[in-house]
């Protein structure tokens, strides 16, 4: 990913399809966005399938925590979030982001299944119940 040109910048308002947005406030500042919202960044490079992925790694593998500021709502100052991600950036290989976004999908995938499980045994738990109040 070396040599690539990178923006990152705060989102104005104005959308565009070729951006990248992540939270720029909270907790989960540095998670990427599927909408912008008014508490974002935007990032721009030549390519915006591998920026999400690497906005993505930078936000679950929690490079980001130390550096969130304020007492009330944290944040990730711009400039951070710049360095952060252009150095991650710079390090990671395509097929590198490539295997660990593959295998991030398929941990969300056996979450969802988890969840969905979970739902499931708390049915039966409810319905155990009931049914022993019956006569």
């Amino acid at each position: 990913m070396k040599n690539s040109h990178i923006q990152v910048k705060t989102y104005q308002g104005c959308q565009n399809p070729d951006a990248v947005y992540v939270l720029s406030r909270g907790l989960n500042s540095g998670k990427p966005l599927e909408t912008p919202c008014p508490n974002c960044y935007q990032i721009l490079t030549p390519d915006p399938r591998q920026a999400k992925a690497v906005a993505r790694i930078l936000f679950e593998s929690g490079n980001l925590r130390p550096y969130l500021h304020g007492s009330v709502v944290e944040f990730v100052r711009i400039d951070v979030y710049r360095s952060q991600f252009t150095q991650l950036w710079e390090t990671l290989d395509a097929e590198r982001i490539s295997s660990v976004t593959a295998k991030l999908d398929a941990i969300d995938q056996y979450l969802v299944n988890l969840s969905d499980q979970l739902k499931k045994v708390k049915q039966l738990r409810h319905h155990l119940a009931i049914a022993a109040l019956m006569p």
